[in-house]
Parts: C-alpha cells; sequence; structure tokens
C-alpha cells in the first residue's frame, strides 16, 4: 500500500464516515418531506455508501487486503456513485429536451469501464482513470445544463430549499474538484509523492464538505 501514515489515513478515513453516516442519517430523519418523491433514495444511496466504505476500511486497515479493498471500488463502490448521480439528474431533466444525457453518460461510463477494464489496466493497483474522469465529466455537463435550467425558472428565488442546488453544489465541489488529481492519481504518485498525499488530503476534506452539502439540502430543502 502507498507508505503513507496508517494512522493518518485512519483517521481522514474516520471523519468521512461520520459526514457520510450524518447524511444519511439526516436524510432519513426527514423522510417525511421526500418519501413521496425520488429523493427518497438518496438517504438509501448515502447509506449504502456507508456501508461500503466501513467494509473497505475493515479489509485494508484490519486485514491488510489492498486487493479486495481496491476491487470493492472499482467493482462497486465507483460505479454506484456514478450511476446515482446519472439517475439523479435524469429524474431532473426527464421533462425536457435533454433527457437523453444521462443515458448517454452511463452508457459512456459503462464502455469504458470495459475497455479499462480488459485491455487497459495490467497493474491491479492502479486506479482506473479513463472511465472514472469520463463520469466526472459528465457530472459537469449535468451540471452546466443544470444551472442554464436554474437561471431561467423561478427556483433561483428560493435557492435555499432547493434540494438539487445544494446536492449539485457538493457534486461540483468534489467529484469537480478533485478531477485533476484523480485523473492523473498514478503518475503523480509516481513521479511526485509528496504532492500526491497532499492533495489527497485534500479530496477527503472536499469529499466531508460534499456530505455536508447533502445534510443541508435534506435539513433545507423542499423535494419537487
Amino acid at each position: 500500500f502507498y507508505n503513507w501514515n496508517y494512522m493518518i489515513w485512519l483517521k481522514y478515513a474516520s471523519v468521512l464516515n461520520v459526514f457520510e453516516l450524518m447524511s444519511s442519517l439526516v436524510g432519513f430523519y426527514y423522510w417525511g418531506k421526500i418519501k413521496n418523491t425520488y429523493w427518497k433514495y438518496f438517504p438509501i444511496y448515502l447509506a449504502i455508501v456507508f456501508v461500503t466504505d466501513i467494509i473497505g476500511v475493515i479489509y485494508l486497515h484490519y486485514f491488510k487486503e489492498l486487493i479486495i479493498n481496491i476491487d470493492i471500488y472499482r467493482y462497486w463502490g465507483i460505479p454506484i456513485q456514478f450511476f446515482f448521480f446519472f439517475w439523479l439528474y435524469y429524474q431532473y431533466f426527464k421533462n425536457s429536451k435533454i433527457s437523453y444525457l444521462p443515458f448517454v453518460g452511463t452508457g459512456l461510463f459503462v464502455i469504458l469501464w470495459i475497455v479499462e477494464e480488459i485491455w487497459l489496466r495490467e497493474n491491479k493497483l492502479l486506479f482506473g482513470t479513463l472511465a472514472y474522469s469520463t463520469g466526472c465529466i459528465m457530472l459537469l455537463i449535468f451540471l452546466l445544463a443544470y444551472i442554464k435550467s436554474l437561471t431561467k425558472s423561478e427556483e433561483l428565488i428560493d435557492f435555499k430549499k432547493n434540494m438539487m442546488l445544494w446536492t449539485s453544489l457538493g457534486v461540483l465541489l468534489f467529484y469537480i474538484g478533485t478531477l485533476p488529481f484523480f485523473g492523473m492519481r498514478t503518475p503523480l504518485f509516481e513521479v511526485f509523492p509528496e504532492l500526491f498525499y497532499t492533495f489527497n488530503s485534500i479530496q477527503y476534506f472536499l469529499c466531508c464538505s460534499m456530505y455536508f452539502l447533502f445534510t443541508i439540502a435534506f435539513i433545507w430543502g423542499q423535494p419537487k
């Protein structure tokens, strides 16, 4: 495993787990106002992410099973994140002219994931950047389309209650904010390891911030 201090990694991972669990629990707490909308699946998704990360921590820290930890995210943890947010934006766009975009994003992600698995990844320890970066770029496209539609609607007037806005801010902060890091993750580690560890710490902070914004979405937001 990367020669990163185990206790530092465990501390960051534990803090992140707290934010993940908090966002999920708050979502279930406000179940009454989301239970009849597609937002009811959001706290369930967040609970799945939390459980997945806990399992990943157990395999890596306690059993020292790096390959299993990587496979958990490669075949489950990362794909489910993109599939959920692609689906979430489809729910928002489904009555518009661009409702096809989430399907395009899903198709591209799946195709490039398969290509990467079969032909482009020789080292099982390497992070798969192609599908991940493509997924982030598609999320950026959805975000730009969302912002464009938001500026033309009355939702912007009472933005505090806009669940999609808070969620999109979280997505923007983490997935787009860390795209350069994850896109260059492997070469950055191999050539500039100290810089890699610095950016790795930053991405934990951005990830915690994303889940905090998701929590705000449940507290202040009103589903539509």
